[in-house]
């Protein structure tokens, strides 16, 4: 995940940035992927459901209204209904990243 600024003022719009590749994991079934970004501020947004074994990227701009230090968490999941048997070179998935955002007066 990236971002065009980590530091900002009020009403400055900000371009957030998560890229990664979606992998059905062997042996999974009825996996619904999940992409989101939770901005820090209370809003999240999540893309829509990005078809498995492509690479993905989700881009939102996004600005503050109040000063002060955000945490920005993008989220990616495998969420199978049937989890994939152990071994194989694409396990099922739940990772997050994070970035702070400082917004100044």
């Amino acid at each position: 995940m990236c971002g065009s600024a980590f530091v900002s003022r009020p009403g400055e719009p900000i371009v957030l940035t998560l890229e990664g590749e979606v992998n059905e994991p062997i042996g999974a079934r009825e996996c619904d992927p999940v992409l989101r970004i939770d901005t820090g501020d209370g809003q999240t947004r999540i893309a829509p459901p990005p078809r498995v074994g492509t690479l993905v990227s989700a881009r939102v701009v996004h600005s503050y209204d109040e000063p002060g230090t955000y945490t920005v968490t993008a989220h990616r999941a495998s969420r199978c209904k049937q989890p994939a048997p152990g071994g194989g070179t694409e396990p099922e998935y739940d990772d997050s990243a994070r970035i702070t955002v400082t917004v100044t007066d």
